[in-house]
């Protein structure tokens, strides 16, 4: 009003007096005033600097939380962005599915539920009562759980060699793929049987299981090796990536999405998948936690170590989102829950079928594939999101070790044959027992490496398994014993998965806990897992085991003789004394307690 009295009124100022005055003249609509007055006002105050900034700031902070509340309505809505999936549970089975409409005491059976326990190693009538969709505790690690993972349209075919499991336990492993599998991304589930078996195939057909169907050999009464019927299965799958897991398991909530998008990534991978357990007495989920382990082969070229995952790997991981769901890239995989991309496993020739079986499982062909894989331009790695979990099975009764023995050793020369080259010399050190041992080459697969242009073992010791000590990388291997007592450092089991542990004077038995290598270029004592020894941090004069770092304490060997000598760093030495089992360092004097007997490595 001040201002209208300093200077000339507009018909505009005095339609605005009268509506602020309540005296309406019909001049315009009460609306078109308002805004004229809004319109006045604003042009005023954005002359003003500071206000033209608070007012962007407080649009800024409208817009945001516009769109904060919308993505969380979007959100609730069920709307995803359709290239992101979450892990997938089906829920129109609320009701337990049982196999049986028995519910009697299932405790001890006497002498036939013994016998059951033995033909089917693990308790047939438990697992016959127990819901066929019964839940599983979701045991991936925290980050599996709240991340998403793209959405492909590649398909997977379960291959499962069904041999001696009950009907029940089948049915349970085919009710959790369907009920935890996305439809679309499940192309089959191939069973393959070495025998007619009509109870299954009517569980099927009764509870009505369509992506599942039996499978026999291509010819009557002929019983095809586990390696074989894996490879005939695989020829049989239409399906993008292949997964093989045991009959006696259940798969677990979210185990295909980080499988597919891995498959998406690359296809020419060979994956191990993680895996929980099943007690075979109870058939009770037991946790397993193989996810931050990796593998190294064994010296026998058909075996593997499970290992801590190296430093350069852990820095690779650290560099992603949620670290503990990135695939751990590992030299082989040991595990018997694995896959593969279909075309990648037919062009390098799927598994040898010509190893030897021992019951159940196929020594070094997993471990074989590995090198396969990595030589053939591929790669192999864990999934720690992907998890299966497969019932530890009783103790077979008609096992024997002799034959176990003869037919490992069959297998790492048909390995060694194949692999070894220029490295023959070595290998045969560590299994002089296979120098007269006869295999029968594969010859398709050989024909497919020489195809395929693929890599030899040199290269995959120097670009894949840099941690495993093979070959030139060792000077000396064996046991360290005390020149006065036979007596050897023994590392009691502390070097593998979890304990830093301490290495402690133990009687001399050649077993694995006693073999020590010193690495040819770094001259550190090493285990066959990898740990170095080191000085204590706590306890000086005691040693202990850590990781092997580049410019850590490395105890070299001055021998005395060829076999006898001292193990020294800088100014200390290795002691022995009578009175304890701990390993002491202590200044070097010469004595007798500080010399050790340490064979060198025969090239």
């Amino acid at each position: 009003m001040e201002e209208l009295r300093r200077r000339q009124p507009t018909k505009e100022d005095i339609a605005v007096v009268d509506v602020m005055e309540g005296n309406d003249n019909n001049n315009k609509d009460d609306f078109e005033v308002i805004v004229t007055l809004s319109r006045r006002f604003l042009e005023r105050q954005f002359r003003n600097r500071h206000f033209r900034r608070r007012f962007l700031l407080y649009l800024l902070l409208v817009l945001s939380l516009l769109v904060y509340f919308g993505s969380m309505a979007y959100r609730n809505l069920g709307c995803q962005d359709s290239h992101l999936v979450t892990a997938y549970r089906r829920d129109d089975d609320p009701d337990p599915v049982y196999f049986t409409v028995s519910h009697d005491d299932i405790g001890d059976q006497g002498a036939k539920g013994r016998l059951l326990n033995q033909r089917y190693r693990l308790d047939k009538r438990k697992s016959d009562v127990i819901p066929l969709n019964r839940e599983l505790l979701d045991t991936r690690p925290v980050g599996c759980k709240v991340r998403k993972y793209y959405r492909t349209s590649l398909r997977i075919s379960v291959i499962v060699i069904l041999d001696i499991a009950p009907t029940s336990t089948v049915l349970r492993l085919l009710y959790s793929i369907i009920s935890r599998t996305p439809p679309s991304n499940l192309a089959e589930i191939l069973l393959y049987a070495h025998q007619p078996c009509p109870e299954l195939e009517e569980g099927i057909k009764t509870h009505r299981i369509y992506p599942a169907k039996v499978i026999h050999a291509p010819h009557k009464f002929t019983r095809l090796t586990r390696s074989a019927a894996r490879n005939f299965a695989a020829e049989a799958a239409i399906g993008d990536v292949l997964v093989f897991t045991p009959e006696a398991s259940e798969v677990l909530i979210g185990w295909s999405e980080p499988l597919l998008e891995v498959m998406a990534n690359n296809s020419n991978t060979l994956v191990g998948l993680s895996k929980d357990e099943f007690d075979p007495k109870t058939l009770v989920q037991i946790e397993h936690v193989p996810w931050h382990l990796t593998t190294h082969p064994r010296w026998d070229l058909v075996s593997g170590i499970p290992i801590e995952i190296p430093e350069r790997e852990q820095r690779r991981r650290q560099t992603f989102p949620y670290p503990n769901t990135v695939p751990v890239r590992t030299p082989i995989i040991i595990f018997e829950v694995w896959a593969v991309g279909r075309e990648f496993y037919e062009r390098i020739g799927g598994l040898d079928a010509s190893m030897q079986e021992i019951t159940d499982y196929t020594p070094g062909d997993l471990v074989e594939l590995s090198i396969r894989a990595w030589g053939c331009h591929g790669n192999v790695a864990y999934l720690p999101c992907s998890k299966i979990s497969v019932t530890s099975l009783l103790p077979d009764q008609g096992y024997s070790e002799s034959k176990r023995n003869q037919v490992v050793l069959y297998n790492s020369r048909l390995v060694a044959d194949r692999w070894a080259g220029q490295h023959m010399n070595f290998y045969e050190q560590f299994q002089p027992g296979s120098m007269t041992i006869q295999t029968t080459p594969n010859s398709q697969i050989d024909d497919i490496l020489r195809k395929e242009e693929c890599k030899d073992l040199s290269w995959y010791i120097r670009k894949v398994a840099v941690d495993w000590k093979f070959g030139d990388k060792i000077k000396r291997y064996g046991a360290i014993q005390a020149a006065r007592q036979a007596r050897c450092i023994d590392h009691m089991t502390h070097d593998g998965r979890y304990s830093p542990g301490r290495p402690e004077f133990y009687g001399c038995h050649g077993g694995s806990t006693q073999t020590w290598i010193l690495d040819a270029q770094t001259s550190q004592i090493q285990t066959e897992t990898g740990k170095c020894l080191r000085s204590d941090g706590y306890m000086h004069d005691v040693l202990t085991l850590g990781y092997c770092n580049d410019g850590g304490e490395a105890w070299e060997w001055h021998g005395t003789n060829d076999n006898m000598g001292y193990l020294k760093f800088k100014s200390l030495c290795l002691e022995h004394r009578l009175d304890t089992s701990l390993v002491l360092v202590k200044p070097c004097n010469k004595s007798p307690q500080q010399e050790f007997i340490f064979e060198p490595f025969k090239k």
